[in-house]
């Protein structure tokens, strides 16, 4: 943008006053170079006034470049705020996120160490079953040998002759003893 020096206009302006008061009361050849200089001094005015118009013209094309820049500014100012608040929320968000998978691998750790806890209750539970069901198997084999013994003094009793025989001594089945069961107390 080109200055405007106020100064200089009037001073041309008086350089052209100046000539044409000389003008009035000068010869021929100075009247010429009086109106010379006017001449110039018109043409340099010429040339001020369109510098100043030019001038005009570039200060309000600036005036709205710089009102569209300030527009511009503002929106960006409205969308730096705006991702501010976002990412504030997103680290609010990750925070969140981040205690909740503690809180989680807290109770996942608490959970591992109950699974730990039942899976030996489970282990004791199947090796006491085992202990029973081996305390089954025993106690069966010992009733299946005691039914054996009953059925044999049942026949020895149904042989036996009515009470007058009784003094014949018969021959008396012989009761088998069977091993006591294991009990582990569980």
């Amino acid at each position: 943008m080109r200055k405007i020096d106020l100064a200089r206009f009037w001073r041309v302006s008086a350089v052209i006053l100046g000539n044409v008061v000389v003008l009035a009361g000068c010869g021929y050849r100075e009247a010429d170079k009086a109106r010379t200089e006017a001449a110039e001094a018109k043409a340099t005015v010429a040339k001020l006034e369109t510098s100043l118009t030019g001038a005009k013209r570039e200060i309000a094309e600036l005036k709205e470049e710089l009102s569209a820049v300030r527009e511009t500014r503002d929106d960006l100012q409205k969308q730096i705020d705006q991702s501010m608040q976002e990412r504030d929320k997103a680290v609010q968000f990750v925070e969140q996120a981040r205690q909740a998978v503690k809180n989680l691998s807290a109770s996942s750790d608490k959970q591992a160490a109950n699974a730990g806890s039942l899976q030996k209750q489970i282990t004791e539970y199947e090796s006491l079953l085992k202990d029973q069901a081996a305390t089954i198997e025993q106690l069966r084999a010992t009733i299946v040998g005691q039914q054996s013994t009953i059925e044999d003094l049942q026949k020895s009793l149904a042989e036996r002759p009515a009470r007058g025989e009784l003094d014949q001594p018969a021959s008396t089945p012989q009761v088998q003893e069977t091993p006591e069961p294991n009990h582990t107390g569980r």
